[in-house]
């Protein structure tokens, strides 16, 4: 059972924009919490900044280079902004 804060926090939250995050390390050379480090950062900033983001929005290719157009969280990001799954008009 939700307390009344939970409740406030949700209700608060439903107004705000929604924005995904993007997070992506290039090499297994790199540390592999740099990632976990990124979305972090990201979520944060969201958070400062008045923004939503639902966990299904939080994409991340890990130790794949920037210049493989094919990977796998960037295509789901795209996939699911292509098919609208959540209203999303910000990407951190």
């Amino acid at each position: 059972m939700k307390t009344n804060n939970q409740k406030k926090d949700q209700a608060s939250t439903t107004n705000l924009p929604i924005a995904a995050v993007y997070a992506r390390y290039s090499t297994n050379n790199q540390d592999p919490t740099s990632i976990d480090d990124q979305v972090k950062c990201c979520l944060e900033y969201a958070r400062r900044n008045n923004y939503q983001v639902p966990e299904e929005l939080i994409f991340r290719d890990d130790a794949v280079s920037g210049t493989d157009r094919n990977r796998v969280g960037l295509g789901a990001m795209l996939n699911s902004a292509e098919f609208k799954a959540v209203q999303c008009g910000h990407i951190l």
